[in-house]
């Protein structure tokens, strides 16, 4: 009618389309001035985002969006006028799925400036929220992943979000942890210069902590996969955050540790470590929605030239990747049940070693088990035996014990821990706490992961002695020092850096005392050790001394 289509259908084009009544043979019809409700207009989206076309065939062509997001007031606004405009006119929805947030709060109440209690979304993501700015241990948080990641988990679909620091802050240190994890695998990996492509595994040769993570891992895809397809985002979150955290960090990376360490030669090294590779990268594509751009710059850094491993190509953004598939095949239901029950016998057979004051790299001699008709049979023994460091592990339906053992019961049934030693164990327990101790001053004094360094060890206990110069060459191998020297007395040279460790009085004890303990002591207070209760002197505990420098 108007003899030509404008660009678009909003003002002011349409003010441009005019045309002559016919009615009337002398006027121009025009668009009138007043308008309908402007949510009218958004509810016209379907119209208006299709090519205009001539003819009313057009007029129903549109078809329906898979996804619409708004906050909760666009139940009477936009979600209402595109349902209530594609109703009255095609009989028929024009959206699939709804999702719908709410408001943000801030101590329950809607923010606002009036209040006092609104922030620009700037000032957290910058770290300068005063929140975050007067608590020392908050003051280095900032970054819009930990935003993201935050917003998206906070609360349910349609639920107002209370603002909460400190969740914001365990939200960060999530995140943190996270880059951790890809950081500590680089290195290793870098360590032992392993090349993803020049490497592979093979389903027979894993062990049962590795075929665990495999099937974790695909059941974890699976289970995202889900909740993505329902739109259950929080849920993601929660998921993604407890997999990594808990089964990756804190569970498969500390059952592997010792084989993949640089100066491993266990076999399956490598198979370990492209089976880590993987799971990793699958990870990653499953947080690249939530956290883009880190997920983007270890993409960048860690997985892009290795394509090729996985029979994918370079493609320049990790964004552009294909979203991970799980494989039902290689999910075993029975044995994650089967680890979970064994992570929590582990955890109480660590409670019983905190509650008789043992630390955890200290070894004992028996763990026993004392089974009962409900409790699922003990298969990953060797997993337990390591995760707690006992030597010898005894599943039994009876047990008469001696003086040795402690126990403590569980819903498993009872469990008994020998607290007995000798000197394997005494050894064990000096070498590891002088290890942990060296390998802490190596971090403090900024030297690398790897990086050899000359050593001296010297003590005024001769058993002590004795016990370092027995394990020298596993002491030299933890610590990266080919060159150790076990001196006598504790008068060696100092080189650049020198430590010093006090050792309780006690043998069968032999507790490396923490540095609240040596304080008393250097300034003659006179104490007792915390493990063993005996009296210790500034005079009767034993030293232990080292000092290292860069090998040459």
């Amino acid at each position: 009618l108007a003899g030509e289509c404008p660009d678009d259908l909003h003002r002011p084009w349409i003010d441009k389309v005019t045309w002559e009544c016919n009615e009337c043979g002398n006027g121009t019809k025009r668009r009138i001035k007043d308008i309908l409700d402007v949510w009218l207009d958004s509810g016209s989206v379907m119209w208006a985002a299709q090519e205009v076309y001539d003819g009313e065939s057009h007029y129903d062509s549109w078809v329906p969006a898979n996804f619409i997001i708004e906050g909760k007031d666009q139940i009477r606004g936009w979600f209402n006028s595109l349902l209530c405009s594609a109703m009255v006119s095609s009989e028929r929805k024009n959206y699939e799925s709804c999702y719908m947030h709410g408001w943000v709060l801030r101590d329950n109440q809607k923010m606002s400036k009036s209040k006092g209690n609104f922030f620009e979304p700037e000032d957290l993501i910058n770290g300068t929220l005063k929140d975050l700015q007067k608590n020392k241990s908050y003051s280095k948080i900032k970054g819009i992943e930990t935003f993201r990641f935050y917003s998206i988990g906070a609360t349910q679909p349609g639920r107002d979000l209370n603002f909460n620091v400190k969740e914001y802050a365990d939200t960060y240190r999530a995140i943190n942890t996270i880059w951790n994890v890809y950081v500590y695998a680089n290195q290793k990996f870098r360590l032992a210069e392993f090349d993803p492509t020049d490497h592979s595994y093979d389903l027979k040769d894993l062990n049962k902590s590795d075929l665990w993570i495999l099937s974790k891992t695909n059941s974890i895809i699976k289970e995202v996969t889900q909740l993505s397809d329902d739109y259950k985002l929080p849920w993601i979150t929660d998921t993604l955050r407890d997999f990594i955290l808990n089964d990756i960090s804190r569970w498969y990376i500390v059952l592997n540790r010792e084989k993949i360490d640089v100066y491993s030669e266990d076999p399956n090294k490598y198979a370990i470590m492209s089976l880590l590779f993987e799971i990793l990268y699958k990870v990653l594509l499953m947080l690249a929605p939530i956290t883009p751009m880190l997920s983007e710059h270890l993409y960048q850094k860690l997985f892009k030239p290795y394509m090729s491993t996985f029979d994918l190509e370079s493609l320049e953004s990790i964004h552009l990747q294909n979203y991970p598939e799980y494989n039902e095949g290689l999910i075993d239901s029975k044995l994650e049940k089967q680890m979970e029950f064994t992570r929590e016998l582990i955890e109480v057979a660590r409670s019983i070693k905190n509650k008789n004051r043992i630390r955890l790299r200290w070894p004992n001699k028996k763990l026993v088990i004392e089974t009962t008709e409900e409790m699922p049979e003990v298969e990953l023994t060797e997993i337990i035996k390591q995760s707690i460091n006992i030597r010898e592990l005894e599943v039994v339906e009876s047990f008469e014990p001696d003086n040795n053992f402690v126990k403590m019961e569980s819903k498993f049934g009872d469990i008994y821990l020998d607290l007995s030693v000798d000197d394997d164990i005494l050894s064990d327990r000096i070498v590891n706490d002088l290890i942990r101790n060296i390998q802490y001053s190596r971090k403090n004094n900024e030297f690398k992961v790897g990086e050899e360094i000359s050593l001296t060890i010297g003590t005024n206990s001769s058993y002590i002695k004795g016990y370092v110069e027995e394990n020298q060459e596993f002491i030299s191998e933890k610590v990266s020092a080919p060159k150790l020297e076990v001196a006598e007395g504790t008068d060696i040279a100092d080189e650049e850096a020198m430590e010093e460790m006090k050792i309780c009085t006690n043998k069968e004890c032999s507790a490396s005392l923490k540095k609240n303990i040596t304080k008393k002591l250097d300034n003659q207070k006179d104490t007792n050790c915390p493990y063993c209760q005996a009296e210790l002197t500034s005079e009767n505990v034993n030293t232990i001394v080292f000092s290292f420098k860069k090998n040459s």
